[in-house]
C-alpha cells in the first residue's frame, strides 16, 4: 500500500466518492513517479466500468474520462475488486 487517505467530498453518491478516490489515488501515484499500479476498490461496478466491461451511468462520465486519461499514462495497470471488509478504513 502506498497511500491511505480520508477527505470530505461534499454531497454525492457512493459511486461518485469511489471514482473521486480512484482519481486522487492515481493522480498522486503518477506524481510520485509510479509506473506499475494496482488499483484496489470495493466496488465491483467501478472495476467493470474502468475495464470497459459494462456501460457506466452518464452522471459519472466526466470523472471516468479523467480516470481513463490517467490510466493511459501508466505502463502497467490492473484494477481489482476487494471486499468491503478489507477496506474498512475508507468506509
Amino acid at each position: 500500500m502506498l497511500l491511505a487517505f480520508a477527505t470530505p467530498l461534499g454531497e454525492g453518491t457512493n459511486t461518485q466518492a469511489e471514482v473521486e478516490a480512484a482519481l486522487f489515488g492515481l493522480s498522486w501515484s503518477l506524481e510520485m513517479g509510479c509506473k506499475n499500479i494496482i488499483l484496489e476498490v470495493d466496488s465491483q461496478l467501478l472495476v467493470e466500468w474502468i475495464m470497459h466491461r459494462t456501460q457506466h451511468p452518464w452522471s459519472i462520465d466526466t470523472q471516468l474520462r479523467k480516470l481513463q486519461k490517467l490510466i493511459e499514462q501508466i505502463q502497467q495497470f490492473k484494477c481489482k475488486h476487494m471486499y468491503r471488509e478489507a477496506n474498512y478504513v475508507a468506509d
